[in-house]
């Protein structure tokens, strides 16, 4: 209902307030063009459910293969950020929420326009867990590095594990990046090899 935009975004930037739910319940993902930076609040729920449902549903996103899966979601990102400069400038932007600019860096890395220049955000993409941040990031970031990187990536091995180390405490986030080390001592770098261990990551084995 177009008459009633003005109020469900007003709703939706009031609950983008709430804490971030790490366990959804989503089947699907409808998309809606964000109006930035006035609802960069939104970029962490936004980014937590999209990720969640790519793992939680993990059946229905493997018959598609790798490769679909992460067009998929790179194009939900597009049709809801239409510039990924916003994204560039939202993640740089120190008067915002970590949790923002931690989405807004995960939301760049993933749009069709972004970066995928791990090498030079290796440092801030570490430096954006703490426990104010919360779980759903290290899910949300450990995603990323499994759909868009090897094992043998330099930046990508780096990421993991200081991430491992800066989690000492976080039992669920620690599972996460543990599944994935795990997942990449068993892969070589052969791209069938690659595919494996994301469809295993996503499935979860």
């Amino acid at each position: 209902m177009p008459e009633r935009e003005h109020e469900l975004r007003s709703a939706l930037l009031i609950a983008s307030l709430e804490v971030i739910c790490e366990d959804t319940l989503l089947f699907d993902f409808s998309t809606f063009e964000l109006n930035l930076p006035l609802e960069a609040s939104l970029l962490p729920h936004i980014i937590n459910s999209l990720l969640d449902l790519l793992i939680r549903h993990k059946n229905a996103f493997r018959s598609k293969g790798v490769d679909k899966q992460l067009e998929d979601t790179s194009k939900i990102i597009s049709e809801m950020v239409k510039e990924a400069s916003f994204l560039s400038q939202i993640s740089k932007n120190l008067t915002l929420a970590p949790s923002i600019r931690a989405a807004a860096m995960i939301a760049l890395l993933l749009h069709p326009d972004g970066t995928r220049d791990f090498t030079s955000l290796k440092q801030q993409i570490v430096e954006f867990y703490n426990s104010e941040v919360g779980t759903w990031y290290i899910k949300a970031i450990t995603s990323c590095l499994c759909l868009l990187t090897k094992e043998e990536d330099t930046a990508a091995k780096w990421i993991a594990s200081n991430l491992l180390d800066a989690a000492r405490t976080d039992y669920e986030g620690r599972q996460y990046l543990q599944r994935l080390l795990t997942l990449w001592r068993e892969s070589s770098s052969a791209p069938i090899q690659k595919a494996n261990v994301q469809e295993k990551w996503l499935s979860g084995t």
